[in-house]
C-alpha cells in the first residue's frame, strides 16, 4: 500500500513485487478501484530473483521486508541497484531482546510445520551496505520494535 499512497502523493506509476500472492490480489484490486490500474504493475515473486527484469525507479520501498529474508545483503545490493534516488525502508531494531523474541517465534513457526522464518539482521553491516552502494542517510526514527529509514543516492557505488 506504500506504493498506492506514493500515487496519491503524485507517482507516475508504481511496480510492486511481493511474495505473498494474497498481498498482490489485494494491492491489484485497491489500485483499480482508486482508478490507477493503468498505472500499476503488481507482480508475484521473490524480488531477488526477478530484479533483473525490472526498470530502475526513483523511490525504492523495502517495508518489513528485509526482516523477512535470510539474504538480506542480496536483498539491499538488488533493492540498491533499481534505486535511482531514494531508497526506504522499515526493519527492526537489532536489540537481544528482540532477537530472543524473533528466534523463540522461529521455534514456534518451525514446530508447526511453517517454513517462514523472521530475523533481525545486523543493522550496522545494513547501514554500511546501504553507504556502500552509495546511498546518505536522510531520515530515522527509531520506534520500540522498528526503525525507519530513508536513504538517499549521494554517489556510485563503491568498490
Amino acid at each position: 500500500m506504500i506504493g498506492l499512497e506514493l500515487m496519491a502523493s503524485g507517482a507516475e506509476r508504481v511496480t510492486s513485487i511481493d511474495a505473498s500472492g494474497p498481498y498482490v490480489s489485494v494491492a491489484r484490486h485497491e489500485a483499480h478501484r482508486r482508478g490507477w490500474a493503468e498505472r500499476t504493475t503488481f507482480r508475484r515473486g521473490d524480488f531477488v530473483e526477478v530484479a533483473d527484469e525490472i526498470e530502475r525507479a526513483d523511490v525504492v520501498t523495502l517495508h518489513r521486508v528485509v526482516c523477512c529474508y535470510a539474504d538480506w545483503g542480496a536483498m539491499l545490493d538488488r533493492s540498491t541497484e533499481r534505486a535511482g534516488r531514494l531508497i526506504g525502508l522499515v526493519i527492526p531494531n537489532d536489540r537481544w531482546w528482540l532477537r530472543l523474541g524473533i528466534g523463540l517465534g522461529n521455534l514456534m513457526l518451525r514446530l508447526g510445520g511453517q517454513s517462514f522464518r523472521g530475523y533481525v539482521h545486523p543493522e550496522r553491516k545494513v547501514f554500511e551496505r546501504l553507504r556502500t552502494a552509495g546511498f546518505e542517510r536522510r531520515v530515522h526514527h527509531r520506534g520500540w520494535v522498528w526503525q525507519t529509514l530513508l536513504y538517499q543516492r549521494v554517489a556510485a557505488p563503491l568498490d
